[in-house]
């Protein structure tokens, strides 16, 4: 069994046959005898599901597209045709394509092709910060979660595209707050921690945005482990803070791991009073 959208926009469901679909051993012995368990082994079925309102679409030799071709194609319906198009562009290497790529990632452009121009130019190796700071202010959520995850390689350097990252506590999409969360977990910069307990106080009660915490505190699980405890007093958007509170055995051990928290008693005596101290005293 397999599904795939073909080059004419329409849905292809492969569909194996056999006689006797069953596991054999709920078979009696002489029947599988009798009938035999892989006859129809070289019979099946190929489905093809298409709009009634939409006339069929005509193949195209994507080989022979001139770069110009390809760049419009990333930005079609279809998505068949927006995939072969940006695999092609780097198959082919079509660094020539780089300056109307660019062109796709703009405020005002279809977010699908914006997308698949993102990770075109990423695959030719020609993604620059500044694509990625125009990509995070599309008005499409996907363009913006998209550009979060390509982000991460010039977190460190490029103070332009950081500063950017660590306004977008406040974006309008959930979705867009939860990476942002697990991009900063790439950051070493102190402000990724600041930034991070800005979601926890304002998006704590969000879903998944606890383990997104979690799996992003590698790299500074001391400072947020103790940021956490000390908000967890003023804060009345609690649940992450409460779960900061029973995961602090990870957020402990990942401290440790990292060798960012220190002597393990200086930072007992660290803790807001009061906050956690049970766990730090098993």
């Amino acid at each position: 069994m397999n599904m795939r959208v073909g080059s004419d926009g329409a849905l292809y469901i492969v569909d194996m046959y056999r006689e006797i679909i069953e596991d054999y051993s709920a078979i009696p012995r002489y029947l599988q005898q009798q009938y035999g368990l892989d006859k129809g082994g070289d019979r099946g079925r190929i489905w093809r599901l298409a709009p009634e309102t939409e006339p069929q679409r005509r193949t195209s030799d994507f080989s022979r597209f001139s770069d110009e071709q390809l760049v419009q194609a990333i930005g079609d319906a279809s998505l068949w045709r927006r995939l072969t198009a940006q695999r092609l562009l780097i198959e082919q290497t079509r660094v020539s394509a780089v300056r109307a790529l660019a062109t796709q990632i703009d405020v005002k452009a279809a977010p699908h092709a914006s997308i698949h121009a993102l990770y075109a130019l990423d695959g030719l190796g020609k993604l620059r910060a500044s694509d990625i700071i125009r990509a995070l202010e599309h008005e499409h959520y996907g363009v913006r979660l998209h550009a979060l995850r390509l982000a991460k390689r010039w977190f460190n350097e490029d103070d332009t595209l950081s500063a950017k990252v660590f306004a977008m506590t406040d974006d309008a999409d959930p979705g867009v707050r939860l990476q942002l969360t697990m991009t900063l977990g790439e950051s070493s910069r102190a402000k990724a921690v600041e930034t991070m307990l800005t979601l926890v106080r304002e998006h704590g009660n969000e879903r998944w945005m606890a383990a997104a915490i979690l799996s992003s505190s590698n790299n500074h699980a001391g400072e947020l482990l103790f940021g956490l405890l000390r908000q967890a007093k003023q804060d009345d958007n609690a649940r992450l803070l409460r779960h900061g509170c029973r995961s602090s055995r990870r957020f402990r051990h990942a401290a440790g791991a990292g060798n960012h928290c220190g002597n393990g008693r200086s930072n007992r005596a660290a803790l807001p009073g009061g906050i956690c101290r049970r766990h730090f005293s098993r």
